[in-house]
């Protein structure tokens, strides 16, 4: 698949999808937890938040940055980034798959951490 960008397109075009995908992003982001507030009790609403907490978290923190210092050493002219990407995809598989293991054989970590047996049952 070619990601590149349609020389033909006009940035309008672009600007206008970029603009239409952002909208809906915000809206399901404002909208989802209010349908959630409504349709949970407050005990599995608590749940929820503290699970998206402990994913939200995990995944700013474990790659390490490595994503965005990435694009520091990309070089201009697209003659070695292969390797480069590679190298980020890797460490993003190697945290990612780390992180599983320690889960699903250890899920009881989860309880200790956050101090709360429901959240256990999320973690594999």
């Amino acid at each position: 698949m070619n990601w590149k960008a349609n020389p033909n397109e006009s940035l309008s075009s672009r600007t206008l999808w970029y603009l239409g995908a952002k909208t809906a992003a915000f809206a399901l982001n404002f909208g989802l937890p209010l349908i959630l507030v409504r349709r949970l009790s407050q005990h599995e609403f608590g749940i929820y938040k503290q699970v998206f907490l402990i994913i939200a978290t995990s995944m700013s923190v474990l790659p390490l940055g490595v994503g965005m210092s990435a694009f520091y050493f990309l070089p201009r002219d697209g003659s070695d980034k292969g390797h480069i990407v590679l190298n980020a995809v890797l460490l993003h598989i190697v945290v990612g798959a780390a992180v599983l293991a320690l889960l699903v054989l250890n899920p009881g970590l989860l309880e200790a951490i956050f101090n709360n047996t429901e959240a256990v049952q999320y973690g594999p």
